[in-house]
């Protein structure tokens, strides 16, 4: 950048220039010269009354980071990279950075950059992205944030988890910040972050995510929550409605997402979530009905509602209570008596495993199931039955 009177001009490594005036549009003759939102390094001799420093505020609204040198620096190639010395002539760290808030106003943007000994060089480390206050989470280099980063800043659903991790063929795992992939390690492991505890299934933003469904189904194993992948053939892209969306690239539809479970569970049918349409559309309220049956003949027999929370785990309870159970132990008619069961992992402990249609509980670790139960069902019974 060099300044002139009444004109600040902006130049490229090609030559080329943009004319800042007036100011307050540096965003502009940045996009004139290709600018897609990449870190911003302008190179110029400064001085002492220069208006660089009266840009700050507008370098501040860009949505990307600038490094200016500061006053005195020397900027020299060192075998090709910008690198900045003092006056001894010494390599030294004298580059200003100037961070972008609207960048971060919603999404957690790690700086893609940082200074060693007067170079900018690609930060180091794993990417660890948090967005939507803390219902969200991405591992995304520096390239794939510009041509995806506006995926993070869309509506989120109900108690759904997303998650964008790298890919590298049918393997999941971090990216560094310049977008190299980093297989999960047991310490890589650790930088994850806990779920929140209302977040009861998992959203993989990844593209094609039936071809990495061993890797999806080892994450849901992990995290113990289900897991929806995209079908193959379909990407994820925000909607008009600034919702996720997966959709098929032939024909730009919408098109279902692929719902992934635990090892040793089975996906509820229904699930909890329609996402038909490509979007997750939830039932009304926090509580749906699980029909029971009381034999191959599809009678029904009761009813367990089951919040969202424990609703993979009811389906699971429902599927394998046996029909000998129900006539048995139960009255065939049904019946509008209800009661509220609460079972915690200590009393499916001291339930009688040879109970009728006994199942084992299922939970997730130290979470305390709530269902509330109609058609007659004896708690205690029902208890052992999980």
């Amino acid at each position: 950048m060099s300044g002139q009177s009444r004109r600040d001009v902006l130049y490229d490594r090609g030559g080329n220039y943009a004319v800042i005036r007036p100011r307050g549009q540096l965003a502009d003759p940045l996009r004139d010269l290709g600018w897609r939102g990449e870190t911003v390094v302008i190179v110029t001799e400064r001085e002492p009354d220069d208006a660089i420093s009266a840009m700050a505020a507008e370098f501040a609204e860009l949505r990307a980071d600038v490094f200016v040198p500061r006053v005195g620096a020397r900027v020299v190639s060192a075998d090709g990279v910008l690198e900045t010395r003092d006056a001894a002539g010494a390599a030294a760290n004298l580059w200003d950075r100037y961070e972008s808030w609207p960048l971060r106003a919603a999404v957690g943007v790690p700086a893609w950059f940082a200074q060693d000994r007067g170079q900018i060089r690609p930060a180091p480390g794993p990417s660890l992205i948090g967005f939507r206050d803390s219902a969200g989470f991405a591992s995304m280099g520096a390239a794939d944030f510009l041509e995806h980063g506006h995926l993070l800043e869309s509506q989120g659903e109900p108690r759904l988890f997303d998650l964008r991790l790298r890919r590298d063929g049918r393997n999941l795992g971090l990216a560094d910040h310049q977008g190299r992939f980093l297989p999960l390690s047991a310490e890589l492991r650790r930088l994850l972050p806990d779920l929140p505890p209302d977040a009861d299934e998992v959203r993989l933003m990844v593209d094609d995510g039936a071809e990495v469904m061993a890797a999806a189904a080892a994450l849901a194993t992990a995290l113990w929550r289900p897991v929806w992948v995209t079908p193959g053939g379909a990407e994820v892209v925000r909607s008009a409605g600034d919702r996720l969306m997966a959709r098929d690239r032939r024909s730009g539809q919408g098109v279902a997402w692929v719902q992934v479970m635990p090892e040793g569970w089975q996906a509820p049918v229904p699930p909890w979530y329609d996402t038909t349409s490509g979007m997750f559309e939830a039932p009304p309220g926090n509580a749906v009905a699980l029909r029971l049956q009381r034999g191959p003949d599809d009678a029904a027999c009761g009813a367990l509602m089951a919040r969202h929370e424990d609703y993979s785990e009811f389906a699971e309870v429902a599927r394998r209570i046996q029909p000998g159970y129900f006539s048995s132990g139960l009255r065939s008619t049904l019946r509008t008596v209800s009661s509220v069961w609460t079972a915690s992992p200590s009393s499916a402990e001291r339930a009688p495993r040879d109970s009728p249609g006994a199942v084992r509980p299922r939970g997730r670790p130290g979470h305390h199931a709530r269902a509330r139960v109609h058609g007659g069902i004896d708690s205690r019974r029902l208890g052992a039955a999980r």
